[in-house]
Order: structure tokens, then C-alpha cells, then sequence
């Protein structure tokens, strides 16, 4: 029998996945739907999308202009699998080139190669915390003036707070939006643009 995890492990549970899923589906304008005859008898979920999706006059969302012939490097920082690709997939669907990463000595390797315009970075992660990761790349000379976004599952002023006093240039909670987090890593962009 196995014991608690790590107090340093991200929880589980937190229905991250189903709202991942609902943000995909509907990107794709599409549905998701839940049914249940009762407790304890199960629960089915229904994924709708159309069939033919009529052309509108206006053309694609509102970063179209992110599919250029060279698209702004991202790294995702993800610990759990199913959510680090859903939301990798959401952001290639946006514009953006994604590479990814499930670990802190992962994303720090990652970085440090590739060179991000943008960092996202989840803060339970199992080998160390993004509190620690994010310090270890202000560390690094060409990573000092990246900006790197908080991820979080739990939106307590405290961990904001933490988050501030490392260097994180936004903070957000989990399971976030993807227009929501699209229009964060653009403001972090504009503002290291500006500096």
C-alpha cells in the first residue's frame, strides 16, 4: 500500500480534464454532454460536433494574425499528460510553435535549448515546485527576460503573491481558458516587447 504523494506532487481530481476537453470541443463548435441515470449507476459523456460548419465573415478567431510564417516559441509546463496536451493542442491550434515539458528539470533543460518567447508554467510539478524552476531560469542569462506565466490549481492570494515576488510575469488558475490564456501570453509578449 502506497502512501500519500509528496506534499510537492499535484493533486489529482480537480476536474481539470473534463473542463480541457469542453474547451476543445467547443473550439471545434461542437458540445459536450452528461448524463447519468442515478448514483452510483455511472455517468455517460457525449462529445456533439457539427457536420458542416458554415464559412462566417469573420475570418478565423481573434489571433489569426499569430499564423505567421515564423509563430512565437512556447514552452508548457505540465505535469499531468492528458491536460499538458489538450492545452498544447489548443495553443498550436492559436498560432503558436509549442514545445512541452512534464517536469521542472524537463522545462529547465527545454529552455535553456530552445529559448522561449514565452514560458507556462505550472507550479506543482513533481520533482521541485515552479516557484523553484522560475528562479532557477531568472538565474540563467538568456532566460532572465523570458516571460514566464504561473499555472495553478489553486487561485489563494498567497500563491499570487509567491508567484509576484519570483518574477512570474502573470498568474493563472487552472483549468484556465484558452482565449484567456492566449490573451495573457500576448500581454506578457507586448510588455517585454515594450521594455
Amino acid at each position: 500500500m502506497q502512501g500519500p504523494p509528496p506534499s510537492n506532487v499535484s493533486q489529482r481530481g480537480m476536474g481539470i480534464g473534463l473542463a480541457l476537453v469542453r474547451q476543445l470541443v467547443e473550439l471545434h463548435g461542437g458540445a459536450v454532454a452528461v448524463a447519468t441515470p442515478g448514483a452510483d449507476q455511472g455517468s455517460t459523456f457525449s462529445c456533439h460536433f457539427p457536420t458542416v460548419i458554415e464559412p462566417t465573415s469573420q475570418a478565423g478567431s481573434e489571433f489569426t494574425h499569430l499564423m505567421a510564417a515564423q509563430p512565437r516559441k512556447l514552452l508548457y509546463v505540465e505535469d499531468n499528460d492528458d491536460a499538458r496536451a489538450v492545452m498544447s493542442e489548443m495553443l498550436r491550434l492559436s498560432g503558436y510553435d509549442v514545445k512541452e515539458a512534464a517536469t521542472g528539470a524537463e522545462a529547465l533543460a527545454a529552455a535553456a535549448l530552445e529559448r522561449p518567447d514565452a514560458i507556462l508554467l505550472d507550479i506543482g510539478l513533481p520533482d521541485m515546485n515552479g516557484y523553484e524552476v522560475a528562479r532557477k531560469m531568472r538565474m540563467l542569462p538568456n532566460l532572465r527576460a523570458v516571460p514566464v506565466v504561473a499555472l495553478t490549481g489553486y487561485g489563494e492570494s498567497r500563491e499570487k503573491d509567491a508567484a509576484t515576488q519570483v518574477g512570474f510575469s502573470a498568474n493563472l488558475t487552472k483549468p484556465g481558458d484558452p482565449d484567456e490564456l492566449t490573451r495573457t501570453v500576448e500581454a506578457v509578449l507586448a510588455a517585454t516587447k515594450e521594455r
